[in-house]
């Protein structure tokens, strides 16, 4: 089989990333990758609008969603996109990922900070709204930007988003955490024709037997960030994958120029022959 390298997870507007789909495929392409994969959370539509650009430049694009469980995010890929099952499933999570969103904003509004879901809406139509949604609001709202420069000046952008919506931030970390069911989310992509696997695991997985759990399951591949292996032990996750059968997947989880992630170019980020057999590209 021929080399080819992968980056299976990455954002668009259509989540919380700040690119179109076509521009994502063409910067992709012009840093070497052969197979990549738009997984916005809960959505699809990013897919659509550039699987047209993919065939111009000759490169795989996957159908993907990045789906939001309880405690996990579990990538779907290669499932058929016009499911009308999976469709309806992708819709009823973004719809409580809505609801959650609306939760934050309630907070920061009494807070005092002069955001809506009114303005995240109109800036934001069509997609699913999250956290990332809310922090560029921050910016694109005359009303939320005057308020940050009275209040809080001498913040960085990344303290910034600390302060409101990290873990320990005002309206970040809400208990208990809420989404699909992951075995739900398991069975209907696989009903869909696509695999599933858990993405970034070091930031989810407390203790390996919840991903044992997962594997008991049914999830097919266990995902890595190579970019984030300093900050993260992926080590003990990759030996978990070889001991389970379960292949790598490679993802940068990019969204965007104004984030510290990046695409991935040509590194370790290699298909496997296992991957593309569960991918049904070999």
């Amino acid at each position: 089989m021929k080399t080819k390298y992968i980056d299976l997870h990455m954002h668009t507007k259509y989540s919380d990333g700040q690119l179109d789909p076509t521009q994502i495929i063409k910067i992709s392409t012009m840093k070497g990758i052969d197979v990549m994969a738009i997984a916005d959370h809960d959505h699809t539509r990013g897919y659509f609008e550039a699987y047209k650009t993919a065939e111009q430049y000759g490169v795989k694009l996957l159908p993907a969603a990045e789906i939001t469980t309880q405690n996990y995010h579990l990538l779907a890929l290669n499932f058929n996109p016009e499911n009308s099952k999976l469709q309806k499933f992708l819709k009823h999570s973004r719809d409580i990922q809505y609801t959650r969103c609306k939760t934050r904003v309630d907070i920061l509004q009494k807070s005092g900070l002069p955001i809506t879901m009114e303005k995240i809406r109109s800036e934001y139509p069509d997609s699913r709204i999250g956290k990332g949604n809310i922090k560029e609001i921050f910016y694109k709202d005359k009303e939320c930007r005057e308020y940050i420069q009275e209040k809080h000046s001498e913040l960085s952008p990344e303290r910034l988003f600390k302060y409101y919506l990290g873990k320990k931030g005002i309206a970040g970390d809400l208990k208990p955490r809420i989404g699909v069911d992951p075995k739900e989310a398991i069975d209907i992509v696989h009903e869909a024709g696509g695999i599933i696997g858990i993405a970034h695991p070091p930031k989810d997985i407390k203790r390996m037997k919840e991903l044992e759990i997962l594997v008991e399951q049914g999830i097919d591949f266990l995902e890595v960030q190579p970019l984030f292996k300093e900050k993260y032990p992926y080590h003990k996750f990759e030996t978990f994958a070889k001991e389970n059968n379960l292949p790598i997947s490679y993802g940068s989880d990019y969204h965007g120029p104004a984030t510290q992630r990046e695409l991935l170019s040509k590194g370790e980020n290699i298909l496997s022959k296992d991957l593309a057999k569960l991918l049904k590209l070999s």
